[in-house]
């Protein structure tokens, strides 16, 4: 599958496949990922790792050239896994929640994307904990019927973002500014820890073409995104 040094390739596939493709799934995972998927208490959630690690290999091996069971990861200090070969330059970034999961790839920028339940309730005593005073006063400036869309325009950007920079729950959401209102493109507007990223940093709103809340970061503004489903 040809990715150009320009492209990012978002794929979306249902974390509920019918049985027969999640035994092929399970299949192609490690020794570790088949321990974890074991842990998991209710069978959804197993089937639904399942469903996103086997596919995130599946795809991985048609980016790499090699087969889903030989993909092999390392992870930074934080947990953001990459490819072990140590001459790939391909980047890619997993989320998955409702039923629903999506994949990005890159040629070599990084990237995070993020998809949310659909049907989550929105609790605002989230957004007063973690938004940025920016983005708490302009939620609590729309009509209230326009909050929980709102919400998830400002969690998804966020977390795309925080997914893409690697280094997990160590980066405060409070940290950096995101664009909220519904006419306002996806944009980082000010990053507490980097000046430059509102420049560098490109935001995509994923929801229409995922059918659930979801959106993309990239570390190029330059790139173009092609959705596919698999």
């Amino acid at each position: 599958m040809n990715l150009g040094n320009r492209d990012v390739h978002v794929w979306h596939w249902s974390s509920e496949p019918p049985p027969a493709r999640l035994a092929v799934l399970e299949r192609w995972l490690s020794p570790e990922e088949s321990e974890r998927a074991a842990r998991f208490r209710f069978e959804r959630h197993r089937a639904a790792f399942l469903a996103a690690r086997g596919t995130l290999r599946e795809l991985l091996g048609e980016y790499a050239g090699c087969a889903p069971a030989e993909v092999a990861f390392d992870y930074n200090s934080y947990g953001k896994p990459s490819l072990a070969a140590p001459a790939c330059a391909l980047r890619f970034n997993l989320s998955h929640s409702g039923g629903i999961a999506a994949a990005a790839f890159t040629a070599g920028c990084e990237v995070g994307i993020d998809v949310e339940r659909a049907d989550r309730r929105v609790d605002l005593k989230v957004a007063d904990a973690h938004f940025s005073p920016y983005e708490i006063e302009r939620l609590y400036r729309l009509p209230e019927d326009e909050r929980p869309a709102a919400f998830f325009r400002i969690w998804t950007r966020k977390e795309a973002f925080v997914k893409a920079q690697g280094k997990g729950l160590s980066l405060p959401l409070a940290g950096f500014d995101v664009t909220v209102d519904p006419g306002d493109p996806p944009a980082i507007l000010r990053c507490a820890w980097d000046e430059s990223a509102p420049a560098r940093w490109m935001l995509v709103d994923l929801t229409v073409e995922l059918g659930c809340p979801a959106a993309l970061a990239v570390a190029d503004p330059t790139c173009a995104v092609r959705v596919f489903s698999r």
